[in-house]
Order: structure tokens, then C-alpha cells, then sequence
């Protein structure tokens, strides 16, 4: 193809991993944030994909009073988990560049820490809301779009969340970057 550039490794001379399509009849969430550490607050973004690799709804928002890029990481992962529960999703996988909310969701070593309480709410959630769930660890190549939409989260007020079916200026690129990897 012409006039495009693909690189198939990173810096370690490690394969890159590429987003890739959820099983039939599952939706996948990749969920990121842009934090600001000198003035403890940041903002989220997330977005939802079916099977086909179609955008299923997007959310962005800004919230101050964090504690730590973690803090953050776990805020953005409970309001992608809260909205596929409000839209009745029963079949969720959860990618996150986060290792640590992968870990906090997928074991008790985070439960009686500061932020015990957002990581049981987000397993409460699961528990009671899902007939499938993965939270999986992805790098930061798989989750571009949800980046692009953290970063305008940052244009939104605190505690206003938008949440819509379609997909904002300048992430279009992305999704669609994954697409064409993910073929």
C-alpha cells in the first residue's frame, strides 16, 4: 500500500499487539485517561466496539480530587462498566493499558486499599450484571482511541459526562487505524 508506513515492532524489538474484534456476540471497552498529577485531576474516555469492530457508544468526562494516575485509571473503568450495565450489555471484555486495574479487578490485592471502594463497586457490578466478563491487560497501540477520548475529556466540566452513540472528531482516525489492523 502505498504512502503507509506499518511498524510491526516497538522499541524492545517486541511484536506490537494490534486491537483485535471481541468474539461474536461480545462487546469490548477500551478505557484510558490523561492525568494531571500537579493539579490531582484528570479526565476519562472510553468506548464500546460489537463484534464487528462498529462503535457501540462513547463517554468522556473530567473529574478532580484524584489520588494517583491509578485513582484515574479505576474511575475511567467503573463509568465504561456503569454505562454498558445502564444499556444492558451482558457480554463485556474490558482492555485496559493499566496493569494495576487489570490486577485490582482480577484479584483481592487492591480491596482494603484507598480506593477499596471503586474496585468493589466495579466487582460488584460484574458480579451481578454480566454473563461474561474479561478484564484483559492491552498496550497502549490497542487502546489509541480511548486515549484520543480522555484527552478530550479534558474539555468537559467536572462531573459532566458525555456519553453518545457516536464517535467525536479526531478519534474516527484511530478506530479506523484499528480496524485496518485488526484485518
Amino acid at each position: 500500500m502505498l504512502g503507509r508506513e506499518y511498524h510491526t515492532t516497538n522499541a524492545k524489538n517486541q511484536p506490537l499487539q494490534k486491537w483485535s474484534k471481541p468474539p461474536k456476540g461480545v462487546l469490548k471497552m477500551n478505557c484510558d485517561v490523561s492525568f494531571l498529577p500537579n493539579l490531582s485531576s484528570g479526565s476519562w474516555g472510553f468506548l464500546i466496539r460489537d463484534d464487528e469492530g462498529d462503535v457501540f457508544v462513547t463517554g468522556r468526562g473530567k473529574v478532580d480530587h484524584l489520588l494517583n494516575v491509578f485513582h484515574a485509571e479505576l474511575v475511567a473503568c467503573l463509568q465504561g462498566i456503569q454505562v454498558a450495565v445502564d444499556l444492558g450489555i451482558s457480554h463485556l471484555i474490558v482492555e485496559s493499558y493499566a496493569k494495576m486495574v487489570v490486577q485490582a479487578v482480577s484479584t483481592n490485592d487492591f480491596d482494603d486499599s484507598v480506593v477499596g471502594l471503586l474496585v468493589s463497586e466495579i466487582k460488584n457490578l460484574v458480579s451481578s450484571c454480566f454473563l461474561s466478563f474479561q478484564c484483559v491487560f492491552r498496550s497502549r497501540e490497542c487502546n489509541q482511541a480511548a486515549h484520543e477520548l480522555a484527552k478530550l475529556g479534558l474539555l468537559c466540566n467536572q462531573g459532566e459526562e458525555q456519553i453518545m452513540s457516536s464517535i467525536p472528531e479526531g478519534v474516527h482516525v484511530c478506530v479506523a487505524n484499528d480496524m485496518l489492523a485488526s484485518e
